[in-house]
C-alpha cells in the first residue's frame, strides 16, 4: 500500500464540478474564431469525394433543383453543404 503525504493527496487544479465554474469557463467557444470558406488555404483545392457525396445525400434529402456543379472548390462545396442545410 502507497500512503500519501498531506502535501501529495491534495489535487492540482479545480475541484469544483462544471456546474459551479463561471459560465465562461464551461461554455464552449463560439464560431466568430472560424475563417470564412474563402479564406481556407486549402479552399480552392478541389471539393473532396466526401464533400460531394455528402451534398448529393442532402440535394436529395431537400428535393432540391438547384443544379450541382461537377467541379467545384472546398471552400464552395462547403458553403453549398451550409446552404442545403439550412433549406
Amino acid at each position: 500500500m502507497i500512503h500519501l503525504s498531506s502535501d501529495q493527496s491534495k489535487t492540482t487544479g479545480s475541484d469544483k464540478l462544471p456546474s459551479e465554474l463561471p459560465a465562461d469557463e464551461t461554455s464552449p467557444p463560439s464560431d466568430s474564431h472560424l475563417a470564412h470558406p474563402e479564406t481556407w488555404t486549402t479552399g480552392g483545392d478541389p471539393a473532396t469525394d466526401k464533400q460531394k457525396g455528402f451534398i448529393h445525400v442532402l440535394a436529395r434529402q431537400h428535393d432540391t433543383k438547384d443544379p450541382i456543379p461537377e467541379q467545384m472548390s472546398k471552400s464552395e462545396a462547403s458553403e453549398m453543404i451550409e446552404k442545403l442545410k439550412r433549406a
